[in-house]
Parts: structure tokens; C-alpha cells; sequence
């Protein structure tokens, strides 16, 4: 690419030339961008802080994890982990479970599984447990 049509493409555009020169982000828009930044994702079943640290552990790149995750919105086996603002302890979704007698990572590993939500999981769990079924139980 010459040096012109460097300067005129407004992809490389910055100061005013750049096409959100002199616009502000709006609160939502950033909360978005933070969430974004940092959020835990699921990817392939697993449950991952980031998305930077799935790359790494995955040695893939990262925009190939994100293209993923938008690609595939319905596939609980790729999504964003919604965060919950909340004064209640949810350390037991990041704990290892023994869910009808097998043994996961989290609840989030299970739901796509038996194809339940992961409040559905919890239930299950806080039900079966209740019950003193040995087949259920945080570890």
C-alpha cells in the first residue's frame, strides 16, 4: 500500500480525520468494552477466564476465539459467561462436582451437557444433595 492511499483510507485515519474524532463513548458503551475485555468465557465446553487466556492455553489467537464466540451465539458450548452483580457467594459454580456420578470441572461444564441451564444444574444439585443422593456432590 503507497504512502497516499495510507494517509486517505480512514482505517488508518487518526486525529480528525478518524471517523469518531470528537465523539464520546456513552457510559454503556464502555461498560461494554470493559465486560468485553475481561470477561469469563466458555469455549469448546471449558470455562476460561478470558479470552486472552484460552488463546494462550489453546495456542490460538485470539480473534479466532472471538470470531468463534459471535459465530456460534446459540451454541451454549461457546458464549460469554454472564457476570452477576450480587452480595450472594457463587464460588460454588467455579468448584469441581460430581454430577450423577461422574466428576466435572464447574457447572458450567455440565449444562451444555445434559442441556439444562446452569441455574438448572444448581437446582438439580442443591435438590440431590438434599436428598443424600451420593451421586451429587460439590467437591
Amino acid at each position: 500500500m503507497s504512502n497516499e492511499n495510507h494517509k486517505t483510507n480512514p482505517y488508518f485515519s487518526s486525529g480528525e480525520r478518524h471517523p469518531n474524532f470528537g465523539k464520546t463513548r456513552t457510559d454503556e458503551v464502555k461498560d461494554k468494552i470493559s465486560q468485553g475485555a475481561s470477561s469469563e468465557i466458555v469455549y469448546k465446553g471449558v470455562l476460561y477466564p478470558s479470552v486472552k487466556v484460552a488463546a494462550v492455553k489453546l495456542n490460538v489467537s485470539e480473534a479466532s476465539i472471538r470470531q468463534k464466540l459471535s459465530r456460534e451465539k446459540d451454541n451454549p458450548n461457546f458464549k460469554y459467561v454472564e457476570k452477576r452483580v450480587s452480595s450472594r457467594d457463587y464460588s460454588y459454580m467455579r468448584r469441581p462436582l460430581i454430577f450423577n456420578g461422574v466428576e466435572y470441572r464447574t457447572v458450567v461444564e455440565v449444562a451444555p451437557i445434559i442441556e439444562k441451564s446452569e441455574t438448572a444444574v444448581r437446582k438439580i444439585m442443591e435438590k440431590e444433595i438434599s436428598a443424600g443422593n451420593p451421586l451429587y456432590k460439590y467437591l
